[in-house]
């Protein structure tokens, strides 16, 4: 009996010790994480003292969120628990999304009225992690110096091809970059909903609800940038549908208490289209705001790799289709497809697996197919962080961040500019964008002697001074459809217009 008493009271002391030994080493190990590579943000930081937050507890309760937040090998430890859940599988459908929408009334009546923005806490600091806010990780926050590509590092795909296109055509990809399959296609798809992420298989959805009075505001804001730029600059405006609207059913999106994307985007080129129509017959807009619906063309393309399946954005390859479009709206000539070089970059577990944690996205990550200019190789943009001006890639195959899809155009900055010296016909033209826009730039940097572009979110300078000043002819909105009912995207758009 004393034996037995003995054993388990050194069983209770060992353990204590263990548990013991692990909080100390949490404390004295110098080399705690101060970001996490899986969940794609900036880890808590130790707190600051001050004897107000120690007499409250606040202080105390934040080191304990530190400590935490910051134990060393906490990455590891997560990927092991994702490894573990993925053990047991999927048991149950939760389809409760977010459930907070507005109906779409495509029948609705616009009556034009001027534009008035939303009041904004003007103490209101952007967060480093933008994802946090936007299911954005671009931060911008890669070395800021010249990258050479380094083809020994990097699986490259290079064509000697470099004819210019009239665009009348535009091409197919090649078998490489179709749109990848599950290893497990073959099993029954698991189904999980986290906080508006729908997870299907090996592939994750943005779910999209549509919010009228932010809608509302966004289509007011691009009609009100076409009047200050009145007899100055054409504009045009392209919302890009997001994956959910070419992967998911109508029976998924209605199941799921998700909005319809393509009656969202419907529903905003209608009011785009019936305000211009007024302020053309009014007198006061020269030419309507035109606006591109590429749902159609990419639909068509929907097979191929056009759009990630463990990030929210679409490929470099969606980004080409749009392009072309565009520029064949505007009646640009451009490089064929084949004459890119095509950069492969593997690996990549994006902003809707690092939103989910979910192990089939984890078992089966993205690839990234970025295209190379056949002749613009540089860009020159504004770093948020220094205020100053860089010259950078315009392509990064070596970018060495998780966030693969940094390799395009320098990630999120608040200003851009590409000169194509092998053009000198005074061509300009400016981009609103978010961070759709990165794999887009490179597309259209063949076709103008001058691009410019701003990422609203960051940037807070006048737009029609900007256009008056660079002698832009063409300014383009370009916004993914998840971007139209998010409060400090349109505000920051608002910002800049007004």
């Amino acid at each position: 009996m004393r034996s037995n008493k003995f054993f388990s009271l050194l069983r209770i002391i060992l353990f204590a010790l263990v548990i013991l030994f692990g909080c100390i080493v949490g404390f004295i190990i110098p080399a705690r994480p101060t970001v996490s590579d899986s969940e794609g943000r900036v880890l808590t930081e130790f707190p600051e003292f001050t004897l107000e937050s120690f007499l409250s507890g606040e202080y105390t309760s934040k080191i304990n969120l530190w400590y935490s937040d910051t134990f060393p090998a906490r990455d590891t430890l997560m990927d092991g628990n994702t490894s573990l859940k993925g053990i047991y599988g999927i048991k149950t459908e939760d389809f409760g999304g977010k459930g907070d929408k507005d109906e779409i009334d495509l029948d609705e009546t616009f009556i034009w009225e001027p534009l008035e923005s939303e009041s904004w806490d003007e103490s209101f600091t952007f967060p480093e992690d933008t994802e946090d806010l936007f299911g954005d990780t671009e931060s911008g926050s890669e070395d800021s110096s010249m990258k050479e590509s380094d083809e020994s590092d990097t699986a490259t795909r290079e064509t000697e091809t470099n004819d210019v296109s009239s665009g009348s055509s535009l091409p197919t990809v090649t078998e490489t970059e179709t749109k990848p399959q599950s290893e497990t296609e073959t099993e029954p798809p698991q189904q999980e909903v986290i906080d508006g992420y729908y997870v299907k298989g090996d592939s994750a959805y943005q779910l999209y609800y549509f919010d009228k009075a932010y809608v509302d505001r966004y289509t007011r804001t691009v009609v009100t940038a076409a009047l200050k730029l009145n007899g100055i600059a054409e504009v045009y405006d392209i919302v890009v549908p997001t994956s959910a609207c070419f992967y998911l059913s109508d029976d998924d999106i209605e199941r799921l208490g998700a909005s319809d994307g393509n009656d969202a985007i419907a529903y905003i080129y209608k009011a785009i289209g019936s305000y211009s129509e007024q302020l053309v017959a009014q007198g006061q807009l020269k030419n309507p705001v035109k606006t591109l619906d590429i749902y159609p063309y990419l639909a068509s393309h929907k097979d191929e790799y056009i759009f990630y399946r463990t990030d929210h954005h679409w490929t470099g390859l969606g980004a080409y289709y749009t392009s072309r479009i565009f520029l064949d709206t505007v009646g640009r000539p451009y490089p064929k497809l084949e004459a890119y070089k095509t950069h492969r970059i593997d690996g990549f577990l994006g902003t809707l697996y690092k939103h989910t944690q979910n192990i089939n996205l984890k078992n089966n990550p993205d690839t990234v197919f970025a295209y190379e200019s056949p002749t613009v190789k540089k860009l020159t943009v504004l770093d948020r962080h220094t205020g100053e001006y860089i010259e950078d890639v315009l392509i990064n195959p070596n970018v060495t961040s998780s966030n693969k899809y940094l390799c395009f155009s320098s990630g999120d900055r608040p200003y851009y500019e590409i000169h194509n010296e092998s053009i000198n016909d005074g061509s300009a033209i400016l981009v609103i964008r978010e961070s759709y826009g990165n794999a887009f730039l490179p597309m259209i940097a063949d076709s103008y002697e001058y691009v410019y572009a701003i990422d609203y979110r960051f940037w807070d300078e006048d737009l029609v001074s900007l256009v008056k000043e660079k002698n832009i002819t063409t300014v383009l909105f370009l916004n993914n459809l998840a971007a139209t009912v998010t409060n400090y995207n349109i505000w920051t758009m608002e910002r800049c217009i007004n």
